[in-house]
């Protein structure tokens, strides 16, 4: 080969192997539970090179960080795991960029240590996932992943959260409209099951439908293996990471390991073990894992945009990350909108005739109610910024969704409580749909009856 033809061949393998390195990477573990007392030693070994090399690297923390003389138990028989706080600083030096916080020992050290363990979390660099603050945008490389996290495990101390819940599914279409990838981070299943449960597998092909691209399992401390549902990688159970079980099959694990090719997600594995006396997990090769969601491809898709502005969403640490909405044009950033109050938005047309334009739901006080409640907004896209065109308190009655429907310009469905402004009762049962449609500023009331069940088909979560 000529000399030119080697500079040549030199310069594409530099380049491939920029390329290759450069492909955002996303490694997802199970549990995560650490002894007290024992000095913690420095992070090495296979492990460390895996974390290393993701820029997304996410574990359960299986309890919460503080003293055992704080514990609260629900039975005198009920475990309590309770870790040192320097244990945030070690999971960030073992690559972590993130710790999931639903599960059902979340609240072992009681209210106040969700908290705690949150900013010291923080306080470490390390992102804590939390349902309240779903869905977290974590940009890994120039994709931006939207993470949902919940615990439906009742037995404990933790939050459960519904499924299938209005607000969970809000959640989820948050997370697409600002996302390039929606993962969900569950708890869930039966403990020692190596098969996920009939439940698991309802509530999976439930989070497919509503918005989920990738979910990841924990909770029963062994390894389900992974499906591909309704063309979605969907890990039952990855099982335990760092956890000093007493059966063996507790101290195998399995990594989610998940690349972003082009414009697709594809996800493999690598099995962890963790042997008696070791301090972290070994890491092997998974070849049943990588040929089980061989042909599970998802394809990236885009963030919202309206008019020429394209919105997109990355979270800010803190002890509730706070999701920041950005407006970019060309490129830039030129404008933020509901600082940190968007739960939900959507583009549509308001008007027959124009640009479609963009309607959101904001959490905001307002002294009708006196409460911090969701409030619909109607934006314009104008120039390099969103204008608001209207600002509402809250419709005919206290909201729990709303969308507009589609292929029909300037109809709203909302989701109502029961109760009125009048007589604030939040808990009261039930639900009502309702129709609107645009009224040149605000909207007004349309109770035919056919605008009526395509709201309610639109707004239904089953």
């Amino acid at each position: 080969m000529s000399p030119s033809r080697l500079i040549i061949a030199a310069l594409v393998l530099a380049v491939s192997g920029t390329v290759e390195a450069q492909e955002p990477r996303l490694l997802f573990v199970g549990d995560i539970l650490a002894e007290r007392g024992a000095r913690e030693p420095e992070v090495s070994g296979s492990w460390l090179e895996q974390a290393r090399g993701a820029q997304l690297v996410v574990g359960n923390l299986e309890g919460a960080l503080g003293e055992p003389s704080t514990c609260v138990r629900p039975t005198p028989q009920s475990p309590c795991f309770a870790m040192p706080e320097t244990m945030a600083g070690v999971l960030a030096r073992a690559g972590f960029t993130a710790l999931g916080m639903e599960n059902n020992h979340a609240g072992d050290l009681g209210p106040e240590a969700l908290v705690r363990t949150a900013r010291v979390l923080s306080e470490s660099g390390v992102f804590p996932l939390r349902y309240e603050s779903s869905p977290t945008f974590l940009k890994v490389g120039e994709v931006t992943v939207g993470l949902v996290s919940l615990s439906r495990v009742s037995k404990g101390t933790g939050p459960v959260r519904e499924l299938p819940s209005v607000e969970l599914a809000r959640k989820l279409r948050q997370a697409r409209r600002l996302s390039n990838v929606v993962v969900v981070y569950v708890h869930w299943g039966e403990e020692l099951f190596d098969w996920p449960h009939p439940t698991q597998r309802q509530a999976a092909r439930w989070l497919v439908k509503h918005g989920a691209d990738l979910i990841i399992g924990h909770h029963p401390h062994v390894v389900q293996p992974p499906e591909c549902v309704e063309g979605r990688p969907v890990y039952f159970s990855v099982g335990n990471f760092r956890f000093r079980d007493r059966y063996p099959a507790g101290r195998v694990g399995l990594a989610a390991d998940c690349r972003v090719v082009g414009r697709s997600l594809h996800c493999g594995g690598l099995a962890t073990s963790f042997p008696v006396g070791s301090s972290w997990p070994e890491v092997s090769a998974s070849p049943e894992t990588e040929a089980s969601l061989k042909a599970c491809e998802v394809p990236l898709h885009e963030t919202e945009k309206v008019g020429g502005l394209r919105l997109q969403a990355r979270s800010v640490q803190g002890e509730l990350p706070v999701a920041q909405v950005e407006v970019v044009r060309d490129g830039r950033v030129t404008a933020r909108v509901g600082s940190g109050a968007l739960v939900s938005l959507e583009t549509g047309r308001v008007v027959r005739s124009g640009e479609p334009w963009l309607f959101a739901l904001e959490r905001h006080f307002s002294p009708l109610d006196g409460e911090t409640a969701l409030r619909p907004y109607v934006y314009e896209a104008r120039g390099e910024r969103l204008v608001a065109r209207w600002r509402g308190s809250g419709l005919a009655w206290p909201l729990l969704d709303a969308r507009l429907l589609p292929e029909e310009p300037g109809v709203l469905c909302a989701l109502h409580r029961m109760d009125s402004f009048v007589a604030l009762r939040p808990s009261a049962p039930g639900v009502r749909v309702a129709a609107y449609r645009w009224a040149g500023f605000g909207f007004r009331g349309d109770d035919a009856e056919e605008l009526h069940r395509r709201c309610e088909a639109l707004l239904s979560v089953e």
